[in-house]
Formats: structure tokens, sequence, C-alpha cells
């Protein structure tokens, strides 16, 4: 009878520590997930930070190779909205230790636009992370 009881109070423990355990994974995934996201999301803004790179819609280098990552870029007027004009890309799966994103033309753009939505997608064992940033120049 001792065992059976001690059994019983072992299971209520046990159960949800194990699923603590599962948690404590999958939000360490997540994080892990963000942070990745974060770093190419910064190399892009760091780099745009130079108003002649803005002006080019070019990124010449971003972090090491990484699968599961993927950029896109979107001009987009003053108010935030869709532009319909250069789009410098789409979206970028990446697996080469160095890129550019676009061929960085020899002029800059007459008129580049006043904002960019740059949105990275980072996936890390299946848990996704997506961050979204307008960039102005």
């Amino acid at each position: 009878m001792a065992i059976a009881l001690f059994a019983i109070v072992v299971l209520v423990v046990v159960v949800p520590l194990t699923g603590l355990f599962g948690l404590t994974k999958k939000s360490t995934t997540q994080v892990t997930a963000t942070n990745l996201a974060q770093q190419w999301l910064e190399q892009v803004r760091g780099q745009w930070q130079n108003q002649d790179t803005y002006s080019r819609a070019c990124v010449t280098t971003l972090p090491g190779a990484t699968s599961g990552v993927t950029i896109a870029i979107r001009d987009e007027d003053a108010q935030g909205k869709n532009s319909g004009a250069y789009t410098p890309t789409s979206a970028f799966p990446f697996t080469a230790a160095s890129y550019s994103l676009v061929a960085c033309p020899a002029t800059p753009q007459a008129t580049p636009a006043p904002l960019r939505l740059v949105t990275v997608t980072a996936t890390v064992d299946g848990v996704v992370s997506t961050l979204n940033v307008e960039v102005a120049r």
C-alpha cells in the first residue's frame, strides 16, 4: 500500500516537471531564432546608416552561413505603405558565408525610397522567429 501511494505521489510531481523541461527547450529555441534574426537585421540596418549604401539599395555583407534565414526588403513611401517602386529583393534563403543581396550599382538611385521595410525570418529546429524594421534614409 505504501509503495502504491509513493508511486502516485511521484507521478503527480514528475509529470508536470517533464512538461516544464519541454517548455524550457522550446523557449530556448525561440530565443535562439530571435537572436539570429536580430543579428541579420542589425547587419542590414548598420550598412544602411551610410547614405550612399542606402541610396544604392544594396547589402554587401551579412553574417556567416546559416540555413533557415530569409530576408525580404520592400520599398515604402513616407507613410509606410508599399510604394510599388524598386524592390531590391524578394526572399533569399542563404547558404553561403558571403553574399551580396543585390549587386551594388555604380550610381545611387536618383530618389531612393524614404523607407525600406526589412523582414528577417529565422527558423531554428522548427521554431520560427520573424522580425521587421523600417529603415529610413
